[in-house]
């Protein structure tokens, strides 16, 4: 029973978070209950533990939901979505109503995330039409329960649940909270939603379900919280956020070049700096832990590929058939030393194998349009692999062509148009501690050209169109790390 009521709960909170896409094409809403810009009134009602917090504004007439509505317009099913949810909601009913018993800010607070399913959430809503709102919980099945205090209702699968919130909020709330005002202090104010996790909840759920990587990860970063606010603007969608992470070890920014060795026609560029300060935190954190014998060889291995990785990295992908083309493109102070370094690894790899403690490993030369490399084959696995020393640098490839296009005479991805206007349109700085290209209007046509899009509704295809771009990247400021995601819409 409590399973179906909190299906029921989650029903009404997924359809409440969606009534608020109907502003993007209503362009206007409920505007007397209006929060101050940036902050999430629902915050003051849930304990300052909060595992998580989702907060989702409609602010009429502003310039976001004037850009969120020319966005979704950009969609063919985006005006057909929309009408869908109204219908959902308040069949026979108009726009209006539908705002009216959803109001200007919906929250979702999550109590803990110990729970592998249905972890304890609570919906917070301050509608317009209170009645509107009742009637709809009045008619869900089973029935959820609710409280109404300071015009706010707070919404759960059980009284357990909610009486947990309420009390907890009775002593400390999460708009007191100092984790979660760093995690979203520093952000933009004028967002159209706002997520907050405690990064003590995440390690406490990856100890709870045995998941010793997450919780040494948590416990590597000493990770407090992670924000991140939600933003339209008129070329696509950004978000910003923050990671609030004391002691991880420092990342250095760095410019990224590789950029200008990558072909043009990679659908996917992630450009990484030096991993070593990472790596030796994570194997001195894992080493002190109950991790597996695989994992701790995995990292031992990692420390020995440490100088292989010392310079600014890249990895390109690249459509191929039957399968992507990948490639690892290094900066090594020595490329051929870094050479002789995977050659030492894949002997011992052999030796091994003869000994029945690893992988079937063979490896021979091979020239590469002139170029001299290493062909590594993983038999037991059917994965072959390609290295070479390239241009001052180490490449490793998944098919003799991500090598050789290193060194053709054909465009750069630094100068491809969508790559320009991808970095342009996501602002990204001249250094970054590392940052993610995906070429999705490319990406999609790779995938229909494979057949991947077999026996899905043609609808999703088409509504994948407008997807161009995403950047990703990674800063610090003032001391704190940064991370910032543009998805371009056209």
């Amino acid at each position: 029973m409590i399973g179906m009521q909190r299906r029921a709960v989650l029903h009404l909170t997924a359809a409440a978070l969606a009534l608020l896409a109907v502003a993007f094409v209503a362009g206007c809403g409920s505007g007397g209950n209006g929060a101050a810009s940036g902050e999430a009134e629902g915050a003051r009602l849930v304990p300052a533990d909060t595992a998580a917090f989702i907060s989702v504004r409609a602010v009429p007439g502003s310039s976001q939901w004037q850009s969120a509505q020319a966005l979704l317009d950009r969609f063919p099913s985006g005006a057909t979505a929309i009408q869908s949810i109204i219908d959902r909601i308040a069949p026979g009913g108009s726009t209006a109503d539908v705002e009216a018993i959803f109001g200007d800010e919906v929250d979702v607070a999550v109590l803990d995330l110990s729970s592998k399913n249905d972890p304890p959430a609570v919906l917070l809503n301050r509608p317009d039409d209170p009645a509107g709102l009742e009637n709809l919980l009045a008619a869900a099945d089973p029935r959820p329960v609710w409280r109404v205090q300071d015009g706010w209702y707070l919404i759960a699968d059980s009284r357990a649940t909610l009486d947990r919130a309420v009390s907890g909020a009775d002593k400390a709330t999460l708009a007191g909270s100092d984790d979660y005002r760093a995690a979203l202090g520093d952000l933009p104010a004028d967002g159209i939603a706002s997520l907050y996790v405690s990064g003590k909840a995440l390690v406490a759920a990856g100890a709870h379900e045995g998941t010793s990587i997450l919780g040494a990860l948590g416990e590597l970063a000493d990770l407090s919280s992670v924000g991140a606010v939600a933003l339209a603007e008129p070329q696509g969608v950004r978000v910003e956020g923050s990671l609030v992470a004391p002691s991880a070890p420092e990342t250095a920014p760095f410019e990224t070049t590789l950029a200008s060795l990558v072909p043009a026609d990679a659908i996917a560029f992630v450009s990484f700096g030096d991993p070593k300060a990472i790596v030796e935190r994570v194997l001195e954190q894992v080493g002190a832990s109950d991790a597996s014998a695989p994992v701790k060889l995995a990292l031992t291995v990692a420390q020995e590929l440490l100088p292989v990785f010392e310079g600014e990295n890249a990895l390109f992908v690249r459509s191929g058939k039957p399968d992507p083309e990948m490639t690892l493109l290094l900066s090594p102070s020595d490329p051929s030393a870094a050479v002789s370094t995977l050659d030492t690894l894949a002997g011992l790899a052999k030796i091994a194998a003869l000994a029945g403690q690893g992988t079937n490993i063979a490896s021979s030369p091979v020239d590469i349009d002139g170029i001299a490399a290493t062909k590594l084959e993983l038999k037991d696995r059917g994965v072959t692999l390609y290295y070479a020393a390239v241009a001052d640098h180490l490449a490793v490839s998944t098919a003799t062509t991500g090598i050789a296009s290193l060194v053709a005479t054909t465009p750069r991805l630094a100068d491809d148009l969508r790559f320009v206007e991808a970095t342009t349109a996501a602002g990204l700085p001249k250094e970054t501690t590392g940052f993610v290209y995906l070429d999705l209007h490319d990406g999609v046509t790779a995938a229909e050209d494979l057949g991947r899009f077999t026996g899905v509704d043609p609808e999703v295809v088409e509504n994948l169109r407008p997807l161009q771009y995403l950047v990703v990247s990674g800063g610090m400021a003032s001391g704190a790390r940064t991370f910032s995601g543009f998805l371009g819409i056209r």
